[in-house]
């Protein structure tokens, strides 16, 4: 939960800045901001703030993923080594690489994957992320990130990592998607409606010039 408050906190100050960043360089070329535009009463999109907006959340989705895959990859490692201990499956057990996730905290997860795989090894599954970050949530990019960073984890650093393929036309890519739809929307009511609660009682401050 702390690492998702982190991240889409700051992918709110990295959108924010983006976009009046890009509305001034679209202003320069086109002769108006897209910002100004969206704030006339009765304006409708134009293809300067789809342009605009568009880049704001690449932008944000694109430093977010940097940020956020690490934190993906030891929730992997977690779950890895609670199923490795519900299956009490032996062979898993005396896999020096699985076994060596059990009970690791945070911090000793990210330590072992180190350990394992460099620090480059926080990172794995980095271009699904990234990709899955700057397009709309395509779940099957969603899976396809979830079984790369499985693999990455479960292999010892001196064998090829099984690269899996995004299926859209495949059932079992969506497996899970009714869980986390509901994850997701639990999560966005809580954000932004704390977001505009807050917003309006800082609208609502004295100015302090006045």
């Amino acid at each position: 939960m702390a690492s998702v408050t982190l991240v889409r906190t700051i992918s709110f100050s990295i959108y924010q800045k983006a976009k009046y960043s890009y509305s001034a360089a679209i202003g320069r070329v086109t002769g108006e901001e897209p910002l100004v535009t969206v704030n006339r009463p009765g304006s409708i999109p134009t293809p300067g703030t789809v342009v605009c907006f568009g880049a704001a959340g690449a932008t944000a989705g694109a430093i977010a993923a940097f940020i956020a895959c690490p934190f993906e990859l030891t929730k992997q490692a977690a779950q890895i080594s609670v199923l490795m201990a519900s299956n009490n499956n032996k062979s898993s057990m005396d896999d020096p690489v699985r076994s060596s996730y059990q009970q690791k905290g945070a911090f000793g997860t990210a330590r072992n994957v180190i350990m394992h795989r460099g620090v480059r090894g926080l990172y794995s599954g980095f271009g699904f992320h990234l990709h899955r970050s700057r397009l709309p949530q395509i779940y099957p990019i969603d899976s396809a990130k979830t079984h790369y960073q499985r693999n990455c984890l479960t292999t010892a650093a001196d064998q090829p990592v099984k690269m899996p393929r995004i299926q859209f036309n495949k059932a079992s890519m969506y497996r899970g998607l009714g869980v986390s739809m509901a994850r997701s929307c639990l999560i966005n009511t809580i954000f932004f409606s704390s977001f505009e609660f807050l917003k309006k009682k800082i609208n609502a401050l004295p100015d302090p010039v006045d």
